[in-house]
C-alpha cells in the first residue's frame, strides 16, 4: 500500500469509530440529550493547550484531510510535551538543552490526529480529584488473525483494568483478569501463540504540567497457558471485570478473596506451588464467602458460574 492508500484506510476507520461510539451512546441513552462525541478530549491539559486541537472529530478531520495531501506542522502541544517522572527519566536518551523547547519540536497533523484517536481507543481509566487528573492508557499488542476479534480483546481488557482500578484492586488480579480475557479469546491456540503482551501508560497532571508517571510492556503468555491449563478463566475474568468498589462487607469479603486467588494463581505460576490455590479455594467452604459472592455478583446465573468454575478447577 502507498502512504496515501494507508491513510484513506486509516480515515475509513476513524470514522466508523466516531459512528460506532454515537450508536454506542444512542443505544445507551435513548432520551434525553447525548453529548457530542466530538467534543471528546483524551489527554489531560494544561492551561495552555488549546480544546479545539484535541478534539475526536478534529483528529479524524487531521487524517483524512492528509488524503488529499492536505497536512499541517504544528508545534507540540503542551499536553503531549511530557515531564517524565525520575523513576522513568533514569532510563531516557538526555535531550540536548537546545531541544528541551516545545517550539522546537513538531509534529504533522494527521500524525497528532492519529494520536488522538489512538489514546480514545486505549483510554481506559481516567480519575478526577480537584486539581488532580490522571489517566491510564492500556493496549493488549497480540498477535491477530481472521478468527480473532482484537477489539472483543481490547473491550475485555479495558472492562478488567477499569474496574480493578476503581475498586482499589491489586496489581496481580489485573494481571491475572487481562491473562484471562486473552484465554477467552484465544482458547486452544494458546499452545502455538507468543507474544501475547499488554502495553499501559499512566499519565497525570502536576500543577500545570503533564507527567508520564509509568509505562509499561509485559508478556503475559506464560500466565495465560497457566490460567488457561487451570480452566479458571471464565470465572477470573467475571470476578475482575466486576470487581466489587463498594464499601460494604460483602464487597470486602470478595475483595479478600479475588486478591488472595490472584496471588495464588501468579505464585503457581511462577514456581508451580500449589499450595496457596488450595489454600484461596478452601475459602468457597466458607458460606460467607458464598453468601458475599451471591450478593455482589448478583444474578444467580453469574455467581454460580464463577463458583462452580472455580470448584472445577484443573490441576496437575
Amino acid at each position: 500500500m502507498t502512504k496515501e492508500e494507508d491513510l484513506g484506510d486509516l480515515c475509513q476507520r476513524a470514522n466508523e469509530y466516531v459512528s460506532m461510539l454515537r450508536e454506542k451512546k444512542k443505544s445507551k441513552n435513548k432520551r434525553g440529550k447525548i453529548a457530542d462525541i466530538c467534543e471528546n478530549i483524551p489527554f489531560i491539559l494544561t492551561s495552555n493547550d488549546d480544546r479545539e486541537l484535541f478534539r475526536l472529530c478534529r483528529a479524524v478531520d487531521y487524517i483524512c484531510s492528509a488524503v488529499q495531501g492536505k497536512t499541517e506542522f504544528i508545534a507540540l502541544p503542551p499536553a503531549l510535551s511530557l515531564e517524565f517522572a525520575e523513576h522513568i527519566r533514569v532510563y531516557m536518551p538526555k535531550v540536548s538543552l537546545s531541544y528541551r523547547k516545545i517550539e522546537n519540536i513538531g509534529v504533522t497533523s494527521y500524525m497528532l490526529g492519529l494520536a488522538i484517536v489512538g489514546a480514545h481507543i486505549a483510554m481506559t481509566y481516567r480519575l478526577r480529584e480537584g486539581e488532580k487528573e490522571e489517566i491510564i492508557y492500556a493496549y493488549p499488542d497480540v498477535p491477530i488473525s481472521a478468527d480473532i476479534d482484537f477489539r472483543k480483546i481490547h473491550g475485555m481488557a479495558k472492562s478488567v483494568i477499569s474496574s480493578v482500578v476503581s475498586g482499589e484492586g491489586g496489581r496481580l488480579t489485573l494481571l491475572c483478569g487481562v491473562a484471562s480475557a486473552i484465554v477467552l479469546n484465544y482458547g486452544n491456540k494458546l499452545r502455538e501463540t507468543s507474544g501475547l503482551m499488554l502495553e499501559s501508560v499512566r499519565t497525570m497532571k502536576s500543577g500545570n504540567k503533564v507527567m508520564l508517571k509509568a509505562f509499561e510492556a509485559l508478556d503475559l503468555t506464560d500466565l495465560a497457558r497457566t490460567i488457561f491449563r487451570l480452566g479458571i478463566a471464565g470465572s477470573i475474568y467475571n470476578l475482575t471485570s466486576n470487581y466489587p468498589a463498594t464499601d460494604t462487607r460483602e464487597a470486602r469479603i470478595v475483595r479478600s478473596f479475588i486478591e488472595d486467588l490472584s496471588k495464588a494463581i501468579i505464585t503457581y505460576y511462577s514456581i508451580g506451588d500449589l499450595q496457596e490455590l488450595y489454600k484461596a479455594l478452601r475459602a468457597l467452604t466458607s458460606e460467607s464467602t458464598i453468601n458475599a459472592l451471591r450478593v455482589i455478583y448478583g444474578s444467580e446465573d453469574l455467581w454460580r458460574e464463577i463458583y462452580e468454575g472455580l470448584l472445577e478447577v484443573k490441576v496437575s
